[in-house]
């Protein structure tokens, strides 16, 4: 018998025993993943090797392949099916689940981080405001398996650090009374994507549209005239759509400024939000550019993490003999000297930016340690660049959550 029906019959052997009770659901995948641990029974191989041979395959349920790259369904049993999960980019969207079971992880390695909501306001029924919170974050390595829980009791978002990675996911089908499967955007907001506004979909697609054909100032004034027409869901879906399209700055913050002098509630939980999330593809798409796998785990977690010490917990996971500000600064550096950051890091910017992550004590604490680096002289020649210079540093977009004395979120746990 092959590992997947091996795996397949175990799940259905294991659940009859509990009478088929989705409340049990996610203990009976681990237990099927305890007995069975696929790091040694198959292999990405194995499932390619699957997917391309079988025929015909089971049942193919995702065949658009919305989540997975692609996926691939090598068990459907009673009420459940058994996928591979195959992804060649992170997926960084925070989201919670209409299903349960558990995930492992079969090849590659992930940064899984799980979150809390606290609901603050109920706008509608798909868009809530609130307060996003980082509840854990670990490191996941091929053989390590979590469970999956429906509904908001398991938020979490998994970000790929390996191209490609694989998860091994045992799920349900579907549990309807735990829909609808809500999104969110740290620090405040959770929404969802209703299959019923097709046409709210299709008007993204065509202003999408319209920026690829350079009509940038068509654009401009289509969503401005939305803005001024639209309900609040529908404001907000066009504005979290034009952080991931629009490409100026300029124009970006125009649209903000021309929503908030008609949506002034929503913009105050949704700029925040869309800040962290322009930063967010903004370190992805740099991520891209890269080849270091060093560089691309410290953008990982730049990408995701804005907690300080959340990062350099992370960072000393993977680098225990190093200061994690070392691994960090010395990160810029080389960003820096591939010319991917628009500014030049010279050896006194690096040091400077050193001292901020590690808190030196004031302006004078710094110039302290540049006096002994570059001699009292110096410094006091130079010293109202020196200021001028920490305060840019301390806005600089790649590392500007970590210069705050406050975080972005509460921590409660770091694995």
């Amino acid at each position: 018998m092959h590992y997947f029906d091996e795996l397949g019959s175990l799940v259905n052997k294991l659940w009859k025993q509990r009478d088929y009770d989705y409340r049990l659901f996610p203990g009976v995948a681990q237990d099927a993943f305890s007995q069975l641990p696929p790091v040694q029974h198959t292999s990405f191989e194995d499932a390619v090797n699957f997917g391309l041979t079988t025929d015909p395959l089971p049942y193919q349920e995702d065949i658009a392949g919305l989540f997975g790259q692609p996926p691939l369904s090598v068990y459907v049993g009673r009420g459940f099916r058994v996928e591979i999960l195959f992804w060649l980019n992170a997926t960084p969207a925070i989201h919670q689940h209409s299903f349960s079971g558990a995930f492992g992880v079969l090849h590659g390695s992930s940064l899984h981080l799980s979150w809390g909501f606290d609901v603050e306001q109920r706008v509608t029924t798909h868009l809530h405001y609130g307060k996003v919170r980082l509840k854990k974050a670990e490191l996941l390595s091929v053989g390590d398996f979590r469970p999956i829980l429906s509904g908001d009791g398991f938020i979490h978002t998994t970000f790929h650090l390996e191209r490609p990675s694989v998860s091994l996911v045992i799920r349900t089908l579907n549990e309807e009374d735990r829909q609808p499967q809500y999104i969110y955007l740290p620090p405040t907001i959770c929404w969802d994507t209703p299959d019923l506004l097709p046409s709210l979909k299709r008007k993204e697609q065509l202003l999408a549209m319209l920026l690829q054909c350079d009509r940038v100032s068509e654009y401009r004034e289509r969503v401005a005239s939305l803005i001024d027409t639209s309900d609040t869901y529908s404001v907000f879906r066009y504005l979290v759509h034009a952080a991931y399209v629009v490409k100026s700055k300029e124009v970006f913050d125009e649209l903000l400024t021309h929503a908030t002098s008609r949506h002034d509630r929503l913009m105050e939980r949704l700029t925040p939000a869309l800040a962290r999330l322009r930063r967010q593809r903004q370190i992805i798409e740099l991520r891209e550019k890269v080849s270091s796998p060093d560089l691309k785990f410290v953008l990982a977690l730049l990408a995701n993490v804005t907690d300080k010490t959340t990062l350099f917990q992370l960072l000393k996971q993977r680098y225990a003999t190093q200061d994690p500000v070392d691994v960090l600064v010395n990160a810029v550096g080389e960003l820096s000297a591939q010319n991917l950051l628009g500014s030049h890091f010279n050896e006194a910017w690096l040091l400077l930016l050193e001292c901020l992550l590690k808190a030196v004590t004031g302006m004078s604490g710094i110039r302290a340690i540049f006096e002994r680096k570059y001699g009292p002289e110096q410094v006091s020649i130079q010293g109202a660049k020196l200021d001028s210079l920490a305060l840019k540093l301390r806005q600089f977009w790649l590392v500007q959550p970590y210069m705050e004395d406050t975080h972005a979120f509460a921590v409660e746990q770091v694995a």
